[in-house]
């Protein structure tokens, strides 16, 4: 009897291990706040890290790992040949390279939107004249074609855009977060 009860402590633990899989990072990322809005959901278990994004989608193709909520960029060659399904992008709108994959909100899940995005900054007090000139070459830059399908393929879009409005979301990006920040208790840097 205490051997079968050993062997579903195991299973449980093993299935737990299975479904808990994690980028490994040092700061805080919007995949903190992916899981961190999992965990408000009652999602339970603990993660456990697995280093790589080649090992975590070789582990999903090969079973040991049941979900995982990465980037198109690294998911899409195993999407492509049916080695693992994609369910949803986490994005307003579908991921332009993989087009048949639906939105949560196209599944029913409204309000997700976990846009990975990037931005270049420059320190307060660069002189306005380099802010410009860098801000032109940017945008002149991310029109270029090759450009362009390389971020498609990969997963992303080239925005581009003026100094006010990078102002603008950054400030809308700020006041969409606090209150899931507060409530894990993690601290603004």
């Amino acid at each position: 009897m205490e051997r079968r009860a050993q062997g579903d402590r195991r299973r449980r633990k093993e299935q737990t291990r299975r479904t808990q899989y994690r980028k490994c990072r040092r700061r805080v990322t919007s995949t903190h706040l992916r899981r961190a809005v999992r965990a408000l959901c009652r999602h339970q278990g603990e993660p456990h890290p697995l280093q790589g994004r080649g090992a975590r989608c070789h582990r999903l193709a090969g079973g040991s790992v049941q979900a995982l909520c990465d980037n198109v960029g690294t998911v899409r060659a195993f999407v492509q040949s049916g080695k693992v399904k994609a369910l949803a992008v986490s994005t307003r709108q579908r991921a332009q390279a993989l087009p048949d994959v639906p939105t949560f909100e196209e599944q029913g899940l409204a309000g997700v939107d976990f846009s990975l995005w990037f931005m270049l900054v420059a320190p307060a007090g660069t002189p306005e004249e380099v802010v410009t000139r860098l801000n032109t070459e940017i945008n002149a830059i991310l029109k270029q074609p090759d450009v362009i399908r390389t971020l498609q393929d990969n997963g992303s879009e080239a925005a581009g855009g003026s100094v006010a409005e990078a102002s603008e979301f950054l400030a809308k990006e700020n006041r969409a977060w606090p209150e899931l920040v507060r409530s894990i208790g993690l601290t603004r840097q």
